[in-house]
């Protein structure tokens, strides 16, 4: 009978000896270890850190939420050098294994990292995280449009045409209940016109601070703004009171803002080119004169839009009129005695502070000037006298140092009459001796 090819090959393939099988068994190990350090000592092993690694969070099923951030990751990536060296920061993808999280609550959840590259240990910093898991709920909100408030000029707002007035709001239990309306600004920007735009809404606590981390649908909202014009620009004119100092000339005036929006009836406005400002006052100034001033003069019906206040900062500019010149040690002469006087006066120079314009200012010169000192009325003794200067046309004097000079006057005995002067004599003769 002819045996099966199963029955036959047995028998023609010996079994290997117990020996042969451990020698076998030492060759692959050897084999290993070899392998293992000769790849130990052409690539060493080598560990790289990767910190500040974004930990992503995926969306849950149903309606749950992850309300808690996880922290950024520590990754320390561990392989050949030659795999690890090559490893960059956007291929590392840490995020939160959430498989067991199936309900609202608290959980200590692992940190996964996925790298697409061959090595042999991949670590992550904090290897699990605590998060808090709540439901998602939906609200519908009316909508609250805000339109600016700080309009100026004559532009004015009409009442707002949106295209919605309610907004669905989707977010975690515990930031829904931080929302106290939703609210869509209006910014009209530069336009003088009406037009219609895209405004997004945002939701808002009590405060007035915005919060985030909901959705909101629509997420934009079309609204039509009515914009019209009204009042009318006019040019300010700044008064003034008074004169500036001796040598001084007022150079302009100015305002800021140096236009105003004033509103009332329109035959009213259509008669007024410019309004004016209480007075600057100037008097004595030597330089630039600022002051707030208020719109005035404006006929009944009439008021100030722009700006809202009715006030203005007017500015006086003041400078030096001409050519100031100084000359020193000037004498002062007397003017005004009488005969048989003798004036001394004290400081007997001073220096003469002018103004001089044009072609004047060539004609200066020590011999032009003459500083007086008028002693007219004036008896023996000691006066202060204020001292004034003469000068070519086109010149005015600003100040003489010292203001003032001391004026010493006697009489001069030589030059008395002899009558006089033996009246005298007799005056002073001692008596004669009484006789009965």
């Amino acid at each position: 009978m002819i045996n099966t090819i199963g029955e036959i090959l047995p028998r023609m393939v010996p079994h290997p000896s117990s020996d042969s099988l451990l020698r076998l068994g030492l060759s692959c190990a050897i084999a290993i270890v070899l392998w293992g350090w000769v790849s130990t000592v052409g690539d060493p092993e080598e560990t790289r850190v990767f910190r500040d690694v974004p930990v992503q969070v995926d969306t849950l099923s149903g309606n749950l939420d992850v309300v808690t951030l996880p922290p950024p990751a520590t990754v320390r990536v561990t392989g050949a050098e030659s795999v690890v060296s090559d490893i960059d920061r956007s291929e590392i993808q840490a995020e939160l294994d959430l498989r067991e999280v199936n309900r609202a609550g608290t959980y200590e959840v692992p940190v996964r990292v996925s790298l697409d590259h061959d090595v042999r240990r991949v670590l992550a910093e904090p290897r699990e995280v605590s998060i808090v898991v709540q439901e998602t709920v939906s609200e519908i909100e009316t909508v609250q449009y805000i339109p600016p408030d700080d309009v100026e000029g004559t532009k004015q707002i009409g009442a707002l045409e949106p295209e919605v007035t309610e907004v669905t709001v989707t977010g975690s239990r515990s930031v829904m209940d931080t929302i106290d309306r939703v609210i869509v600004p209006i910014d009209t920007g530069d336009r003088t016109s009406t037009f219609t735009g895209e405004f997004r809404p945002i939701a808002v606590t009590s405060d007035g601070v915005q919060v985030n981390d909901v959705a909101i649908l629509p997420d934009e909202i079309e609204v039509r703004v009515p914009i019209s014009t009204r009042g009318k620009t006019v040019p300010v004119l700044v008064n003034v009171a008074g004169e500036p100092a001796a040598g001084f000339e007022e150079v302009y005036r100015t305002s800021n803002p140096p236009t105003v929006v004033i509103d009332g009836p329109a035959d009213v406005l259509a008669q007024i080119p410019f309004v004016s400002t209480t007075p600057v006052d100037i008097s004595g100034e030597t330089g630039s004169v600022q002051n707030t001033v208020e719109i005035t003069g404006l006929p009944d019906g009439i008021s100030v839009l722009v700006p809202q206040s009715g006030l203005i900062n007017a500015v006086v500019q003041i400078d030096p009129r001409g050519s100031r010149i100084v000359l020193e040690d000037q004498p002062v002469q007397a003017i005004g005695a009488r005969d048989g006087q003798l004036v001394e006066i004290t400081p007997a120079f001073v220096d003469v502070e002018l103004l001089a314009e044009g072609e004047s200012v060539e004609q200066v010169a020590p011999d032009s000037v003459m500083v007086i000192a008028d002693v007219s009325g004036l008896g023996p003794g000691v006066h202060q006298v204020r001292p004034r200067v003469l000068l070519p046309p086109n010149m005015e004097w600003i100040s003489i140092t010292p203001a003032t000079a001391r004026v010493t006057i006697k009489d001069n005995e030589a030059s008395r009459p002899p009558t006089e002067q033996r009246r005298r004599e007799r005056t002073e003769l001692p008596a004669p001796p009484f006789s009965s």
